[in-house]
């Protein structure tokens, strides 16, 4: 969960001054919010071979544990979730809570391979790419205008972030794996410490994780 984590962090950042609305999911306003998560991996080997569902099962911790960090108030053990499974391997999960709805879908089918997650506020959205650990956040105002230049926008915060994110990569030597390094030495300096320290992932969080993935499980077998 090493870039799970990271990017975890890099989204809290960026959520800058709407960060309360939309962690919180307490947002006001006419349109819905929502955390959706994207993850598209590929697998190796010949696909006959291969248990495409063990696999999604496998990636739920992932896009969960994100959902606890983004929406920490959010019991994800306890929500009511919903699992569609159109073939093996292609599951779309849902979960209302509060004001809010969440969103995981998973393709193991789907190209190119991605783990990119999407949080929409009434005060603008975050993109975050998870694998390369950088985000894009776009405004809420809405005109006629910003609806003309918002591809144009996107696109150029897009390769200016992605573009930032390669060079301070490249600076740490860091080829692989973002983030590994920070949680590697989170979890390091937890267990150098006193017995009282946390660690950056606690057994209660895990738990819920764990939870929450066993009962998607079972709404897939059931789907």
């Amino acid at each position: 969960m090493q870039a799970t984590h990271a990017g975890c962090w890099k989204a809290l950042r960026g959520l800058g001054a709407w960060r309360a609305q939309c962690i919180n999911m307490r947002c006001n306003g006419a349109f819905g919010r929502q955390l959706r998560l994207y993850p598209s991996l590929g697998c190796s080997g010949k696909k006959e071979a291969v248990d495409l569902d063990c696999l999604a099962a496998d990636i739920l911790s992932h896009p969960l544990s994100m959902i606890q960090k983004l929406a920490p108030r959010a019991p994800i053990a306890r929500l009511k979730w919903s699992c569609l499974r159109a073939s093996a391997g292609e599951w779309l999960i849902t979960a209302p809570f509060e004001t809010a709805s969440l969103c995981i879908t998973v393709s193991l089918n789907g190209r190119p391979t991605r783990f990119r997650t999407r949080i929409v506020s009434d005060r603008g959205s975050l993109e975050l790419d998870n694998f390369h650990d950088y985000f894009v956040q776009l405004p809420g105002n809405v005109s006629r205008a910003r609806k003309i230049a918002l591809p144009f926008v996107q696109n150029i915060k897009g390769l200016t972030a992605a573009g930032v994110n390669l060079l301070g990569r490249a600076v740490r030597n860091e080829h692989g794996y973002p983030g590994l390094r920070t949680l590697v030495a989170d979890f390091y300096a937890a267990a150098s410490a006193s017995p009282t320290g946390a660690p950056p992932i606690t057994p209660d969080e895990a738990i819920a994780v764990a939870e929450a993935r066993d009962q998607i499980m079972r709404l897939a077998r059931s789907a």
